[in-house]
């Protein structure tokens, strides 16, 4: 089963190879924004599975952009990306509608299956 992934990341080179990691693992079809503006408007028009938002871009917080995503696309999965697992940074994406939280530092492996584990019905956080 494919599921489409939208990755929001303003650091080209971190997006450019987690779509790499996607794509190799196979069963996903992988677009990415360099931007919050970029990504709503890619969200609204492509439907995401999920999507995959940085949580501090510039034009937009991650955190925002999920309260946004979530409004125009109730079923699109977010899963944020940072560099904290600081109990504010946290909190504040779940409750903005996020349906997962990973570490950027963390292995990458792990991000994947915490997608499977999305895809199964369930949700994850990331730990270091």
């Amino acid at each position: 089963m494919e599921s489409s992934v939208l990755i929001i990341d303003d650091h080209r080179v971190f997006r450019d190879y987690l779509k790499a990691v996607f794509d190799d693992e196979g069963g996903f079809i992988v677009e990415t924004a360099g931007s919050a503006i970029e990504g709503l408007d890619m969200a609204v028009i492509l439907k995401p599975d999920f999507v995959l938002a940085d949580i501090s871009l510039h034009d937009l917080p991650g955190v925002k952009l999920t309260r946004k995503i979530k409004a125009a696309r109730p079923f699109t999965h977010v899963v944020i990306l940072g560099m904290s697992i600081g109990d504010v940074y946290r909190t504040e994406a779940f409750r903005a509608g996020a349906i997962g939280y990973f570490l950027k530092d963390n292995d990458l492996d792990g991000l994947i299956q915490g997608i499977k584990a999305i895809r199964r019905g369930g949700w994850f956080l990331g730990r270091g």
